[in-house]
């Protein structure tokens, strides 16, 4: 579609909503392709790629429409990233709240020579029952030294994305998102609303700054 939304078409597709005319009608087009709410284009060969859900993506106060998951599948290739919430819906770029791999974080630390409070750093139990590092000393993740080496991070990060798609700033947080604390479905999934909400002010500091 003009949008960028993936319409497929065929006697694979089902032909409606058993008794939901309405629901039927959204889903397809006056021509008979069927909605699947997936945004997708084309590359340089010819081959359909997958861009994420039409209903999680950003747009720009530009215009331009990026995919968040896409970015976000990025950033967590590196294994010193262990979660990443993209954001910018609205606005005039985008920027990133980073949760790094705090094991290889503090690895790190003790490579580089940077001392910090180990009786602050806050180990649970994971949804699978290994024990992991939840929560680190928030001076850490201010530290200029550890803004450096994420800060080169996000710049090999966008060395593979569009313009729209860089990320201009980040954030590093210091603890995990949980699902005791709403963050997470209980099936991993972000609520990003609830982190939105939560760190709105660190993410109004990104864009006043």
């Amino acid at each position: 579609a003009e949008d960028g939304e993936i319409l497929v078409k065929g006697e694979n597709v089902m032909i409606g909503y058993w008794n939901k005319p309405y629901e039927t009608q959204k889903c397809f087009t006056e021509d008979g392709w069927f909605k699947t709410g997936d945004l997708g284009d084309f590359d340089d060969e010819g081959y359909l790629i997958f861009l994420g859900r039409k209903k999680h993506i950003i747009a720009l106060d530009t215009g331009k429409k990026v995919s968040p998951s896409r970015i976000e599948e990025l950033l967590l290739q590196n294994p010193y990233i262990n979660d990443a919430l993209i954001v910018g819906d609205g606005k005039p770029y985008l920027v990133a709240l980073i949760v790094p791999n705090f094991a290889l974080l503090l690895d790190l630390l003790e490579k580089i020579g940077i001392s910090y409070e180990k009786n602050k750093i806050v180990v649970s139990k994971s949804v699978s029952g290994d024990v992991e590092i939840t929560e680190i000393p928030e001076n850490i993740v201010e530290n200029p030294r550890v803004l450096e080496f994420y800060s080169n991070v996000i710049k090999q990060v966008n060395e593979n994305l569009s313009e729209e798609e860089k990320i201009r700033k980040f954030r590093l947080l210091n603890k995990t998102f949980t699902i005791e604390r709403n963050e997470l479905t209980p099936t991993l999934k972000k609520r990003t609303h609830v982190i939105l909400e939560r760190y709105r002010h660190l993410i109004d500091d990104l864009y006043s700054q």
